[in-house]
């Protein structure tokens, strides 16, 4: 046999006995363990990602399929590895699709617990997100920041108490998610100057909130009479379920609360739109409240 065709088979056999790009990752998408046995055994390259689905390692996390999760770990996986362009590794995958015990083997693999992708979010901010409990549960126990924020300012309890998942909430603030409350508001309420308030809250709250008694807006509910009203008490008016489920009143120091951080004293609620919310000097929210205070019929008096 001429060596030219010697040499054209030789290579055709070497072609067809490796597998190709993106042969893993169908295998993965598949569930087909003995394939992928094979391909491993053959020297497939096992941290290879393309521009869709990550690694293989972020498929079979993403999937739920522990023996993949598995078998790719013993095969070297990375398992820091990040998706092309966006940094998400496969902890991120799993909290994505919800499942604990990929979370646990990930990290016994030496995950990075507090990973960010590319918009600043770990893999607690993703499980609470896509309202997965036991995934959000199982990074906490596994020593996840609770406390961390990503681009837009949310923390995972924020987060989480927009889906609703408010044990989750409830868990987070336990493990010391929520920061301490500010320093009484009373005596900065004594120096507040209503008129400054008002311009303040021209500027930070008008968009959405109605003033005078007959004026109503489906944005959010009216500031009339505010000051020791009980939470969620406007007739007619859709509350988030984050603020639906509140039995308390709006008090001269939970104002102070919603003005300084809506997202982590009230996580989930749905008026928070980015750090922009948030007034931070303690004189500024004083004076919004007095303003606030004179918002009634008949205004309750300073503290």
């Amino acid at each position: 046999m001429p060596f030219a065709k010697l040499l054209a088979g030789a290579l055709c056999f070497s072609y067809a006995a490796v597998a190709q790009p993106g042969q893993l990752h169908d295998a993965i998408k598949k569930g087909d363990l003995a394939s992928v046995r094979t391909m491993i055994a053959e020297g497939v390259d096992v941290d290879e990602v393309d521009f869709v689905s990550g690694s293989p390692l972020h498929i079979a996390s993403v999937k739920g399929e522990f023996e993949l999760v598995e078998l790719l770990l013993e095969a070297g996986a990375d398992v820091n590895s990040e998706e092309f362009g966006k940094s998400d590794t496969p902890l991120h995958w799993a909290s994505l699709g919800g499942f604990a015990p990929i979370i646990e083997r990930l990290r016994q693999a030496g995950a990075d617990i507090d990973a960010l992708n590319e918009y600043q979010n770990s893999a607690l901010h993703i499980a609470a997100e896509s309202g997965h409990a036991d995934a959000a549960r199982k990074l906490i126990e596994l020593g996840a920041d609770t406390s961390a924020r990503n681009q837009k300012g949310n923390s995972a309890m924020h987060l989480a108490g927009a889906a609703q998942l408010f044990d989750i909430v409830e868990l987070l603030k336990a493990k010391g998610a929520q920061p301490p409350p500010p320093e009484n508001i009373g005596p900065a309420l004594a120096s507040a100057s209503p008129t400054r308030g008002e311009e303040r809250f021209m500027v930070k709250c008008i968009r959405c909130h109605a003033l005078p008694e007959t004026r109503k807006t489906e944005v959010a509910p009216s500031l009339w009479n505010i000051v020791d009203r009980q939470q969620a008490a406007q007739e007619g008016f859709q509350y988030s379920a984050a603020l639906g489920r509140l039995d308390g009143i709006w008090s001269f120091e939970n104002l102070n609360l919603l003005l300084l951080d809506s997202r982590n004293y009230f996580p989930g609620n749905a008026m928070s739109q980015g750090d922009a919310m948030d007034i931070l000097e303690p004189q500024d929210r004083a004076d919004i409240i007095a303003f606030l205070r004179l918002q009634s019929s008949e205004p309750v008096p300073l503290p």
